[in-house]
């Protein structure tokens, strides 16, 4: 066996082991975006993740943790992804559950182009990429309180996170966000900023993630009520001041 047909046997056990199916297609498309993903990762850093198998596990099959929950079975269509970086998780969202509307949101041009290539190459409709900072955006009258699902990875604290994402939502929207072990602990230390940002934790799903020992806390913050004016604050803030 090839080493691309390892890798789609990675990618069709770690789907059975989550209680998904995908028709053939959007496996090539999965696929495609991880090979994608790698040879980009070699020259502009976009993830962590080094190997071809750790893109499949720890990038895709992780990112496809949110459909062993209900979470979409309310109606999502909007999706907006702030910091997308190498488009983890909202790409793998989007091939699997191709009818919502996705806004990337990532201020480093170089992740915009392959964003742009991965968009173009896996013929992928109803996506923008938009460069910009989440902190500005979320003030602008076409992205604030607009959309029904946001998520964010890699932006720090989930009191950041929070800062970054709930103002994109529309009341009764929910920010989804991955995290670890110690997500009892982040939630304790995030009440400030739920409480200011006018949102609650709805639902924590535990789900575990294929091929690893580890599982994944899926946190659902369920958007109450229109957030301040004031929030997301400056440029920088959240991440340097936490609330």
């Amino acid at each position: 066996m090839d080493n691309l047909g390892k890798r789609r046997g990675i990618l069709e056990r770690g789907l059975e082991e989550l209680g998904l199916s995908l028709e053939k297609s959007r496996i090539e498309q999965m696929l495609e975006y991880g090979e994608m993903l790698y040879f980009w990762n070699q020259r502009f850093n976009l993830t962590g993740f080094k190997t071809p198998e750790e893109i499949l596990v720890d990038a895709i099959l992780d990112s496809l943790t949110v459909f062993s929950t209900p979470l979409f079975e309310e109606k999502i269509e909007r999706l907006v992804d702030v910091g997308s970086g190498g488009g983890v998780p909202a790409i793998p969202i989007k091939i699997f559950y191709p009818r919502i509307h996705l806004t990337l949101v990532e201020s480093n041009a170089k992740k915009c182009r392959f964003l742009e290539e991965v968009v173009r190459e896996l013929s992928l409709d109803g996506v923008r990429v938009v460069r910009g900072r989440g902190e500005e955006l979320a003030h602008e009258e076409a992205f604030r309180e607009s959309f029904d699902l946001s998520t964010a990875r890699a932006l720090g604290s989930l009191a950041t996170n929070l800062e970054l994402t709930v103002p994109f939502l529309k009341t009764g929207g929910v920010a989804l966000y991955y995290k670890g072990k110690e997500v009892k602990e982040e939630i304790e230390k995030s009440k400030k900023a739920l409480s200011l940002l006018r949102a609650e934790v709805e639902k924590i799903w535990e789900v575990a993630v294929p091929f690893r020992e580890r599982k994944n806390f899926l946190v659902a913050v369920r958007k109450k009520d229109a957030a301040p004016p004031s929030f997301p604050r400056r440029v920088g803030i959240p991440q340097k001041r936490p609330l």
